[in-house]
């Protein structure tokens, strides 16, 4: 069909003209000054087709008198040697939609009129308005042909949370709390699963995947995930870097995790489809339940789940159940009777006190002293704190209520010292090993009524004078501290530091000072001697 590049599809399906009808068109207008409105009704032809051709007539740059002389197929020929067909305008619009449609994405502004405006002003359509968005509707729909996926037993496990979520009310004020519901959905029987869990955080949603296992009571190959923070770290269409956590977690029940693709949600239809199903009949079934505790949430959605996986499928003939424990079950490894311990990981540095601080736990955990300053990675489960410094485990703590978890052997050697010097039976211990006087004079420091830690600095100073005087010079001196009972650190220095005590000359004066032997001191024979009488007389007769 012969067309104008300026007519829309409309006229052109009334364009096709005898050219010596269009003859009698130019008479009329031309030189008879017949308006359009009596060449139409005279004629029996469109208003919109006379006017067209008077436009390509007022266009070709032709007299009347040789358009009238012309031959029916060269008046043809003049009118329409420039026009395209509808093949030609629609092959030239194919090659340029993926543009518009490219375009129409980048700019959420750019509206299909500003487009088509564009491009007709620069001549590189030739369709109106209307046919430019009729042909780049269809081509879009062209490109959206739906591929059917054929699914293998025990293969593929979708997973996706719902975008409604269920809430909690509080007994004793009624405040409702919103928890996420996350749907899980074997791709092959339709087996649908959900559960409720607090948020979609890595932790929460672990555990829901962890739960949904034990349920399912098999382990899929492949599990397929939305783009969400705990299951994609970073969204690539290649090659997308998965969480670290969620990894482990697959890697622990032999699970593939392969992310959909980024606002691709025929990647995981069936998953999509289970939600829906979901709202119609569970949530629906649910709607005047009352929940107050997440446990309860979960009770009563397992039980609706196990209806719709009972209820058959018309579209199979089956339920679901039926499908998954003849074909899949069989095929599908067992879940681990251990449950998977839910890690948590964190990146911390050291701090100056050689600790790293997790806010969660608000507790303080201590790392080998040479770390300092340094990043390690943390992994966290419910029991063990495990510290690691670029792929070695450094420290290993047992979480307790304590709020901070020392371990001695982390600490420098000062630090270690100066607990040691605080501890009694350190202090003993340090003691003993110099000698008996030493350890004598360290208990009675201990045994004294002062202030505990005053007895600790005394201790340490009696001790550190070992260092400069030795251990036998430190006996001494101890020694005749006790003797004279005069412990104290001042006392000890003193004898010490004194350059005219002497320990050998000391020791023996208390010897002797203990056996009597003294020239102007009697022993008690003296006074067990007999009187005599005449002296007695003496003293008593004068």
């Amino acid at each position: 069909m012969v067309c104008l590049l300026w007519l829309n599809e409309r006229t052109m399906a009334n364009l096709r003209k005898d050219m010596n009808d269009i003859k009698q068109v130019l008479r009329l207008h031309f030189e008879l000054q017949m308006p359009i409105k009596v060449i139409a009704r005279t004629l029996k032809m469109s208003k919109n087709t006379i006017k067209a051709y008077l436009k390509r007539f007022n266009e070709s740059e032709q007299t009347l008198e040789e358009a009238l002389i012309k031959e029916p197929l060269e008046l043809e020929k003049a009118f329409t040697q420039e026009h395209k067909s509808a093949r030609e305008r629609y092959a030239e619009f194919v090659l340029n939609a993926d543009r518009y449609l490219m375009e129409l994405n980048k700019h959420k502004h750019l509206t299909r009129y500003v487009l088509w405006e564009e491009e007709f002003k620069s001549n590189r359509i030739a369709y109106k308005y209307s046919q430019f968005c009729f042909h780049l509707q269809q081509y879009e729909r062209s490109t959206e042909v739906r591929m059917v996926q054929h699914h293998v037993p025990g293969e593929k496990w979708m997973v996706d949370f719902a975008g409604d979520r269920l809430k909690l009310t509080d007994p004793d004020s009624g405040k409702l709390t919103p928890v996420e519901i996350l749907v899980m959905t074997l791709a092959y029987s339709n087996k649908t699963i959900v559960v409720a869990v607090p948020s979609q955080k890595i932790g929460d949603f672990i555990a829901g995947l962890t739960k949904g296992l034990q349920l399912l009571g098999g382990c899929p190959k492949v599990m397929v995930s939305d783009n969400l923070k705990s299951a994609v770290t970073k969204s690539n269409l290649y090659e997308p870097v998965l969480n670290t956590q969620l990894l482990e977690w697959a890697n622990y029940y032999g699970i593939t995790v392969l992310p959909a693709r980024v606002r691709k949600p025929r990647d995981k239809a069936k998953v999509e489809g289970s939600v829906n199903i979901a709202y119609q009949s569970i949530y629906s079934r649910l709607r005047k339940e009352v929940f107050h505790s997440i446990e309860a949430l979960n009770q009563a959605l397992q039980e609706q789940c196990e209806l719709l996986n009972e209820r058959e499928m018309k579209a199979y003939g089956e339920s679901r159940n039926s499908l998954f424990n003849r074909d899949e079950k069989p095929v599908m490894p067992p879940v681990s009777l251990e449950p998977y311990p839910n890690f948590q990981r964190y990146r911390f540095t050291v701090s100056s006190n050689g600790h790293i601080y997790i806010g969660k736990k608000k507790q303080h955990y201590s790392v080998p002293h040479r770390f300092t300053g340094q990043k390690v990675d943390v992994v966290m489960s419910d029991k063990l704190v495990k510290i690691y410094h670029q792929g070695e485990c450094v420290a290993t703590h047992t979480i307790t209520g304590a709020r901070y978890h020392t371990q001695a052997d982390h600490m420098p050697s000062s630090h270690r010292a100066y607990l040691e010097g605080l501890n009694p039976e350190k202090l003993l211990e340090r003691a003993s090993k110099m000698g008996h006087e030493i350890l004598q004079t360290i208990q009675l420091v201990l045994n004294r009524g002062s202030y505990p830690e005053q007895n600790y600095k005394t201790c340490n100073g009696i001790l550190a004078l070992a260092n400069s005087y030795g251990h036998q010079r430190l006996q001494a001196c101890c020694h005749h501290a006790m003797s004279v009972e005069k412990v104290s650190y001042t006392y000890i220095a003193s004898l010490c530091k004194n350059k005219h005590f002497d320990p050998s000359a000391s020791h023996k004066q208390e010897e002797a000072s203990k056996t009597g032997h003294h020239i102007n001191t009697r022993g008690p024979e003296a006074f067990n001697k007999p009187v005599n009488p005449t002296q007695y007389e003496l003293f008593t007769n004068p």
